[in-house]
């Protein structure tokens, strides 16, 4: 394997305040310290900070009794609010991807002058469905990029009005 170093960029720190986000990415991390859950959340507004992202991480299963409490509680206050959960119910990738939601951030700073970045509450702001297979309409559009659609069972028609050979390859 080769590796060639390339720049550093600047660790984007986000200030303090409310984002509006989409939820692209959602995970279960297998950590030696503990399995987490992990959030990422891609910010839509303020447009500074468009397509920048975000990640929370739910260590439901620390080592330390009170990070896990706590990672607890908030993972299954996130699934009520925004998968719109049940208790009892397991969490899966669908109840969360492309949600809008906004996020408060809050900065901390430790003894030791480490800053961190905490998400202190997500709020439901549209409930986005992606476009896929199952969910588009069984019939074609008429127009798709400025190309009209042939609805007809015939088979197409060459400019010298003979059918299309689809034997010859090309």
């Amino acid at each position: 394997m080769s590796f060639k170093v390339q720049k550093v960029e600047e660790y984007i720190k986000f200030p303090e305040g409310k984002y509006t986000a989409q939820i692209d990415h959602y995970e279960y991390v297998y950590n030696e310290y503990g399995n987490y859950y992990l959030i990422q959340f891609k910010i839509l507004n303020p447009s500074e900070y468009e397509s920048h992202i975000y990640q929370e991480k739910y260590k439901i299963e620390h080592e330390n009794n009170i990070v896990r409490h706590i990672a607890i509680n908030n993972f299954s206050r996130f699934c009520i609010e925004i998968g719109k959960l049940k208790e009892g119910d397991e969490p899966e990738e669908k109840n969360f991807l492309f949600k809008i939601v906004e996020i408060y951030l809050k900065n901390k700073t430790t003894k030791d002058g480490k800053t961190y970045t905490n998400l202190t509450s997500v709020e439901l702001v549209d409930e986005k469905i992606p476009e896929t297979p199952s969910n588009l309409s069984e019939e074609p559009p008429e127009i798709i990029s400025g190309t009209e659609i042939q609805k007809s069972s015939n088979p197409p028609i060459a400019e010298n009005n003979l059918p299309f050979d689809d034997e010859v390859p090309f």
